[in-house]
This record gives C-alpha cells, sequence and structure tokens, in this order.
C-alpha cells in the first residue's frame, strides 16, 4: 500500500471561521518511481510540536474531526483565503486508532516527507 490521505484545507476569508477541508488520497508511487504518481499531487507536510493541550477541530466532509489544538492554531495561519492548500499533517491524514494503518504510515514516513513539496514546522504563535 502507497497510499496516504491528504488533507484539502478550505480557504477562508474570515481568519477565524471554522477549519474546513476534504480528503485526497495521493499514491507515493513505487520507491524507485521519480514522477507521474508519485508527482500527482503537490502537497506540504506539517510538523508540530506535540503537546497535551486540549484539543481543537477541523470539519472534513461533514464529519468532526478532533486533533490537537496545537495543530489547529497552526491550519488557522496556514489556512489560504481564496485557495485550496494541501497538506499532510499526522493527527488528521493518518486514521486512528488503527494499528494497522498507524503501522504502515509509519514505514512510508520516509516518503511521505520526501515528497513533499514543502516540510512546515510550527512550534508556536
Amino acid at each position: 500500500m502507497n497510499e496516504i490521505r491528504i488533507l484539502a484545507l478550505l480557504p477562508s476569508k474570515n481568519r477565524n471561521a471554522p477549519l474546513q477541508g476534504r480528503f485526497e488520497i495521493h499514491d507515493l508511487g513505487n520507491e524507485n518511481e521519480t514522477s507521474s504518481k508519485a508527482d500527482q499531487i503537490g502537497y506540504e507536510a506539517v510538523f508540530y510540536t506535540k503537546t497535551t493541550s486540549p484539543m481543537g477541530f477541523i470539519v472534513i466532509e461533514s464529519n468532526i474531526f478532533l486533533i490537537p489544538l496545537h495543530l489547529q492554531r497552526a491550519l488557522f495561519q496556514l489556512r489560504h483565503t481564496h485557495k485550496e492548500r494541501r497538506l499532510w499533517a499526522d493527527a488528521i491524514c493518518i486514521k486512528l486508532p488503527d494499528l494497522l494503518e498507524l503501522t504502515t504510515q509509519i514505514l512510508l514516513f520516509p516518503r511521505i516527507c520526501k515528497g513533499a513539496t514543502k516540510a512546515i514546522t510550527w512550534i508556536g504563535e
């Protein structure tokens, strides 16, 4: 399995509007592949400090997903006003507590990072 979920973060002109998005499936292709499937959807990988902070949320395809508040704050800052932004963030794009998926995604982690057009590290406001 070489597929990952990418969050298409929907734009909003209102900085305080609830976060909304949808999932897209991204095929990482084979390890030796250099283009085609591996380049089909550009995405940015978001890394953030893990804390025991309270939970925030995002609405994805009419479902509420609880996410770390620190990640929610990052997404508020990263959201564009007029266009979608494609992001990969572990707390959203890995279906927890599905241990099989978690294990698979951990094995794909180096390729997820390598396939990103940009890596964004959020350390706070």
